[in-house]
C-alpha cells in the first residue's frame, strides 16, 4: 500500500497481512497509525513518517525492515517486532512486544521517548546501531537484551533486578558500555 498524505490511519479488518510501500515506491505521511486486530504489518518499500508512527497488532508480527524507513518516533505493540530505520530510532514508551524484538538503526542511534509508561519486551531484545544506544529507566525486559554499537551503550538508569528480570545484557559492540545497576 503506497500513500502520500499529511496524516494516515489504516485499520484493516480480519487477519490479512498489511504490506506498506511497494518495490521502488516510498509511502510517506506526517503521522501514521496502523492498527490490525490479528494480521501482521510489514513493508515492501520504504515508509517515511516525519512525525509519529504507530503500529499495533493484537497477535500478528510487525516486520518493518526496509533500510530506507524513517520515522520521527515509533510506537509498537505486537508479537515479534522488527524495526529498521535509515537514521536514528526514537522508540516511544508505552510500546510492547510479546515475542522477540529487534531494532536496527542503519546510520544513527537508538533512544527512548517518554510519553508515559514503559516499553515492555516479554522476550529477547536486540538493539543494533551505528551510533549510540541509550536505554533510560523506561524499559522492562523478561529476556536478555543484546546491544551492538560502536558508540556508547548506556543502560545505567536501568536496574538489573527490577527492569531486566535479573538477566545481564550482552554487549557485542565496541565503544563504551555502561552497565545497568544491580
Amino acid at each position: 500500500m503506497v500513500f502520500n498524505a499529511k496524516n494516515v490511519t489504516l485499520a484493516p479488518l480480519g487477519a490479512s497481512p498489511l504490506v506498506l510501500g511497494a518495490a521502488n515506491q516510498t509511502a510517506t505521511a506526517g503521522n501514521l497509525t496502523v492498527t490490525s486486530a490479528t494480521g501482521s504489518i510489514s513493508n515492501a518499500g520504504a515508509v517515511k513518517v516525519t512525525g509519529d508512527a504507530s503500529f499495533q497488532t493484537g497477535t500478528g508480527n510487525i516486520d518493518l525492515t526496509n533500510s530506507g524507513n524513517a520515522f520521527g518516533s515509533v510506537r509498537f505493540a505486537g508479537a515479534v517486532v522488527n524495526i529498521t530505520e535509515a537514521d536514528d530510532i526514537a522508540l516511544v514508551s508505552g510500546s510492547s512486544a510479546t515475542g522477540a524484538a529487534t531494532f536496527n538503526s542503519v546510520a544513527g542511534s537508538i533512544t527512548i521517548v517518554n510519553r508515559g509508561g514503559t516499553i515492555n519486551l516479554n522476550s529477547t531484545g536486540l538493539f543494533t546501531a551505528s551510533g549510540n544506544i541509550t536505554l533510560p529507566k523506561l524499559i522492562q525486559a523478561n529476556g536478555t537484551l543484546t546491544l551492538a554499537a560502536p558508540g556508547t551503550k548506556d543502560l545505567s538508569a536501568l536496574s538489573l533486578a527490577g527492569d531486566l528480570a535479573g538477566k545481564a545484557p550482552t554487549n557485542i559492540g565496541t565503544g563504551t558500555y555502561v552497565a545497568p545497576q544491580p
